[in-house]
């Protein structure tokens, strides 16, 4: 066995912050267990519900642990980056229809085209 290959999960689990979590919420919950087991005694142990929980889960997180040293989680590059781009689409679409939605309509075009209006008699309006 290459010893660079030994010594990768180590490494890895020396820098990553996951496999810390994972190791202090074991030793967490394996020292309540302990106490618990002081105060109800090593006889009554085996069978407090509360103890086999807490080592249940001390087993739980330390196999994580282990599990993370060995082959940590995938990234999922292509997915982030997916998703990354898809929300930047949708603010982009939003701010588009907010500032176009801000805007004040214009009038149609054909009134922008002066038509005078026909004189209801040439006379005169007031009639006389």
């Amino acid at each position: 066995m290459d010893i660079n290959r030994a010594s990768a999960p180590v490494r890895r689990a020396a820098s990553d912050p996951r496999v810390h979590r994972e190791s202090q919420l074991a030793a967490f919950h394996a020292a309540l267990a302990l106490r618990r087991i002081d105060r109800i005694g090593y006889a009554d142990a085996m069978v407090d519900a509360r103890v086999l929980h807490r080592l249940r889960r001390a087993q739980r997180h330390a196999s994580r642990a282990v599990a993370l040293t060995i082959a940590p989680p995938p990234r999922h590059r292509v997915r982030n980056t997916v998703l990354l781009l898809g929300g930047i689409g949708i603010g982009a679409v939003t701010v588009v229809a907010v500032r176009r939605a801000s805007q004040p309509s214009l009038p149609p075009a054909e009134a922008d085209v002066y038509e005078p209006q026909a004189k209801e008699s040439e006379n005169g309006a007031d009639g006389g």
